[in-house]
């Protein structure tokens, strides 16, 4: 990208294209991102350095979408969806994550479903929010709310596995062993 005085703003050199995965995560998609932008550099500092009028391609500001940096909170589930997501539910647009309504709010995207699989839902926040801020959620033990942390996950014949999880200021555990401890199921 030609820079101007914008972010993310200015005309295209080069660009490329990928497929993603449905089981890939951030980590891998950052992975693919690095290995083709370093060709893409390399290769736009070649043209730029032998030519001064290198073709360039305007970008369609129409088709952008925006976000904004991310917030320990954007990761939040409410209990509810995590279990019915567990369990193969579905989930109204009411009940989405707030980061996702935010967005499709900001970039006018339609709810033109009217119901959404939890599993999924909570599987692309997973992938997405993996690191930080991650997805966690809110439950009551003996009186007192913990958070705690979704630290691996596998959807599985749309159904959420729960595979590690850590309540905050304890070490991460096997789920089976923390529902088992803490009657969550």
């Amino acid at each position: 990208m030609k820079m101007d005085a914008d972010l993310d703003h200015g005309p295209i050199i080069e660009q490329a294209a990928f497929n993603i995965p449905e089981d890939a995560s951030r980590g891998s998609i950052e992975k693919e991102v690095v290995s083709i932008a370093f060709k893409l550099i390399s290769n736009g500092l070649g043209l730029l350095s032998k030519e001064e009028n290198v073709n360039v391609v305007q970008q369609n500001h129409e088709l952008a979408t925006f976000t904004r940096p991310l917030e320990k909170n954007d990761g939040y589930l409410e209990l509810d969806i995590v279990l019915k997501a567990i369990q193969g539910n579905s989930i109204s647009k009411e009940e989405l994550p707030m980061l996702i309504k935010e967005f499709h709010n900001t970039n006018k995207i339609d709810y033109s479903t009217s119901l959404y699989s939890a599993a999924t839902t909570i599987w692309n926040m997973y992938r997405a929010l993996h690191g930080w801020p991650g997805v966690w959620t809110i439950f009551t033990h003996n009186g007192q709310q913990k958070r705690l942390k979704l630290l691996e996950v596998k959807i599985i014949n749309n159904l959420l596995q729960l595979i590690t999880v850590q309540i905050e200021g304890k070490n991460p555990v096997d789920f089976n062993t923390f529902s088992k401890a803490y009657n969550l199921k």
